[in-house]
C-alpha cells in the first residue's frame, strides 16, 4: 500500500487548511476548558456548568446537520441513504460518545495542558490496538516517539496537573477519565477501521450517521436527572454560555471538514504535523490566555513530547516522499490504485480525530 496520494493540490490551498485546523482546533480547546472551568453569572449569581452531556449533545447534532447539508448541496438528497448497513454505526457511535465525555468530565479535575499531553500519548494505545485488531505494523521510529512520548508525559506529572475547579488530591480521577478517553479512542478508530474500509462511504455520510447516532444517545442521557432542562435554562440566561457554546460547536464542526479536506488533498503525514502545531497552540493559550500555571519542568516535558511527535512526522514525510518516487517509476495506474486505497484510510482518519 502507498504511503499517500501524490500531492497536486496548490500549497496555498495546504495553508488556508492547516490555518483552519489550528485556528478551529485552538477554538475549541479553549471554549471547552472556558465552559468547563469558569462560572457563568445569572442573576448576579456565580454558575458552573457541569452537565458535559449536553456540550456532546450540542456537538454531535451540529455535527449531523452540516454533514447532512453538504450531502445535500453536493449529491442531493439521495445522497442522504447510508452508505453502509445501518447497524454498522452503533458501536462506532457508542466509543464515539464515551471518548468525548470522559474528555468532557476530564477538565472538572485536570488541566488541559495535562490533557493535551495524554492525547498525545494516545499514540501507544493506538497502535497496540491498530496490531492487534488490523495486524498493522510499525517502524523502530514510531516506536521509540511512541517511547519518548510516553516519558515525557510521565515527566509533566510530576508538576501540578490539577483543574482550576478541583481539589489538589483529586486530580487521578481527570487521570482515569483521560485514560478512559484514550481507550475509547482508540477503540474508536479500530472499529471505524474494520468496520467501514469494506464500503464506499464519503466522509460525510459518515459523520452524519455516526453523529446521529451519538446525538441520540447524548439525548438520552440528558433527560434523566433534568440535565436537559438545567443546561437549556443555562442556555437561555446567559449569553457568554450561548456564545461560547456557539464558538465550540463551530470549531469542532469545521475541524471535521477541514482535516477530512487535508488528508484526502495533502495527505495523513501533513496532517499529523499541522496537529502537532495544534497542540503546542493549544498549550500556550491554555497557559497565557486562561491562566493555567506550568513549571519550567513541565514545559521541558511538553518539549519532549512535541519533538518526539515532530521527529516521528518528519519521518514519516521522508518515507512519503520515497514511496511517491517508487509510484511514479512503477507507473501511473498502480499509484492511482494507492491513492484510491488512502482515500479510503482518510475517511478513517479524519473522522477519528475530531475533537483533538
Amino acid at each position: 500500500m502507498g504511503s499517500g496520494p501524490v500531492v497536486t493540490a496548490s500549497p496555498w490551498k495546504g495553508i488556508v487548511y492547516a490555518i483552519g485546523i489550528v485556528v478551529s482546533l485552538v477554538t475549541y480547546s479553549y471554549c471547552q476548558e472556558r465552559i468547563m472551568t469558569r462560572p457563568f453569572v445569572v442573576k448576579g449569581e456565580e454558575r458552573l456548568f457541569t452537565e458535559t452531556g449536553f456540550l456532546v449533545l450540542a456537538n454531535r447534532l451540529s455535527a449531523a446537520a452540516a454533514a447532512a447539508v453538504m450531502l445535500v448541496a453536493f449529491d442531493g438528497v439521495r445522497a442522504l441513504a447510508p452508505q453502509a448497513p445501518i447497524d454498522r454505526f452503533p458501536l462506532v457511535s457508542v466509543a464515539n460518545l464515551l471518548a468525548t465525555t470522559c474528555q468532557y468530565e476530564a477538565l472538572k479535575w485536570i488541566s488541559l495542558p495535562t490533557q493535551a499531553l495524554l492525547k498525545c500519548a494516545k499514540l501507544i494505545p493506538v497502535m497496540v490496538l491498530s496490531t492487534l485488531l488490523s495486524k498493522r505494523t510499525y517502524t523502530t521510529i514510531d516506536y521509540s516517539s511512541a517511547v519518548l512520548v510516553g516519558l515525557g508525559t510521565a515527566s509533566f506529572m510530576n508538576g501540578n496537573i490539577t483543574s482550576r475547579v478541583a481539589d489538589q488530591g483529586n486530580s487521578w480521577i481527570g487521570l482515569v477519565l483521560m485514560f478512559g478517553n484514550i481507550f475509547f479512542d482508540s477503540l474508536l478508530m479500530a472499529y471505524q477501521e474494520r468496520l467501514f474500509l469494506g464500503y464506499r462511504l464519503s466522509s460525510n455520510s459518515q459523520m452524519l450517521y455516526v453523529n446521529l447516532f451519538s446525538g441520540l444517545l447524548s439525548l438520552l442521557s440528558c433527560i434523566p436527572g433534568g440535565a436537559l432542562r438545567s443546561s437549556l435554562s443555562l442556555l437561555s440566561s446567559s449569553r457568554q454560555f450561548a456564545r461560547e457554546l456557539c464558538l465550540l460547536t463551530l470549531g469542532a464542526v469545521s475541524a471535521q471538514f477541514f482535516i477530512t479536506s487535508t488528508i484526502k488533498e495533502f495527505g495523513a503525514v501533513f496532517f499529523g504535523t499541522v496537529i502537532t502545531v495544534q497542540q503546542v497552540a493549544s498549550v500556550m493559550v491554555s497557559s497565557f490566555v486562561i491562566g493555567t500555571k506550568l513549571s519550567p519542568w513541565q514545559w521541558f516535558s511538553c518539549g519532549i513530547v512535541f519533538t518526539a511527535l515532530s521527529a516521528r512526522n518528519l519521518s514519516k514525510w521522508i518515507h512519503a516522499l520515497r514511496s511517491r518516487r517508487k509510484q511514479a517509476q512503477r507507473g501511473p495506474e498502480i499509484s492511482q490504485v494507492d491513492d484510491q486505497q488512502h482515500g479510503k484510510q482518510s475517511v478513517v482518519v479524519g473522522i477519528s480525530e475530531r475533537d483533538d
